[in-house]
């Protein structure tokens, strides 16, 4: 008997935990909007404050990188989380493949930065532009207003 009810402990957890299957449009619409929305509010309040580019602002933008970063990190992980819809799979897929190549961009802005070099933030600064132009064009696609990030659409 004992042993039925530890196995039930544990079985219930894991069913109320499970996956239901794909989310609905309107779901994952939802439920990435909310997370995008508030890691990129996140995000806006570290950068508001933040100088140009400039040789003497490397070491600002190595500390304000070194915040971000894992702010959307944390955002695209939670993202990989969501099963979209079949006919959002793809877009959906997209997304996440223009945001990891943003944050690997932005990786190598910091990179640049904490090493005081600010020559080499521009090449990985503009990769990581065109990368969230296009996940903001994707976003747009999927109709997720909360994960444009520049409000490019």
């Amino acid at each position: 008997m004992r042993a039925r009810i530890l196995v039930l402990a544990v079985a219930i957890p894991l069913v109320a935990c499970g996956s239901g299957g794909p989310l609905t449009h309107a779901e994952l619409v939802k439920r990435a909007d909310a997370t995008c929305s508030d890691a990129f509010a996140q995000v806006r309040e570290i950068g508001a404050d933040l100088p140009e580019s400039d040789a003497a602002s490397v070491e600002a933008w190595a500390d304000a990188l070194g915040r971000t970063i894992p702010i959307l990190e944390a955002m695209v992980d939670d993202l990989r989380g969501l099963e979209p819809p079949l006919a959002d799979a793809d877009g959906f897929g997209a997304l996440l493949a223009a945001y990891d190549r943003a944050l690997t961009a932005l990786e190598e802005v910091r990179s640049a930065a904490e090493a005081g070099d600010h020559g080499d933030m521009s090449r990985p600064s503009e990769d990581a532009t065109l990368a969230w132009v296009e996940a903001d064009h994707v976003a747009d696609r999927l109709g997720l207003e909360g994960c444009k990030l520049l409000g490019e659409g």
